[in-house]
């Protein structure tokens, strides 16, 4: 899976940005030791890797859709990351309009098709959020 997800998604399929490099370098380390946790340094690093990722997993089928899987199955799967498991609450910093927060409603189950990175740390939740409005000024 680490051979296919790095040789036919990251080198062929990933758009250029900034950070691509450092994604790449991510992605050799995962397929090189076998271990999973640089893919989620590849998905929490200072690139827009998430945002692409994200976006290819929500459009569904197309070119890459099995590598995406792999990268999912992984992630959910691999023994390896079980020591990073967390149940229990997180903060997340979102934009949302008015109309999709009415969507959203108290102890029910979310579902979404993307990843997700959280915090149990509420300040740093905040700090996120005070670095995301500073950029759009």
């Amino acid at each position: 899976m680490f051979e296919k997800i790095e040789k036919n998604y990251i080198n062929k399929g990933l758009p250029h940005f900034d950070g691509i490099d450092n994604i790449k370098r991510f992605f050799t380390k995962a397929t090189e030791e076998r271990d999973p946790i640089w893919i989620i340094k590849a998905y929490t690093g200072e690139t827009d890797f998430y945002k692409v990722l994200n976006t290819d997993i929500a459009r569904g089928a197309s070119q890459y859709q099995n590598e995406r899987r792999y990268i999912i199955a992984l992630l959910w799967h691999h023994p390896k990351l079980d020591y990073i498991s967390f149940i229990g609450a997180s903060c997340r910093v979102m934009q949302i309009n008015p109309d999709d927060l009415q969507k959203y409603q108290q102890n029910c189950s979310l579902m979404t098709k993307s990843f997700l990175s959280s915090s149990i740390d509420q300040k740093l939740a905040e700090l996120f959020l005070a670095r995301k409005e500073s950029s759009q000024e």
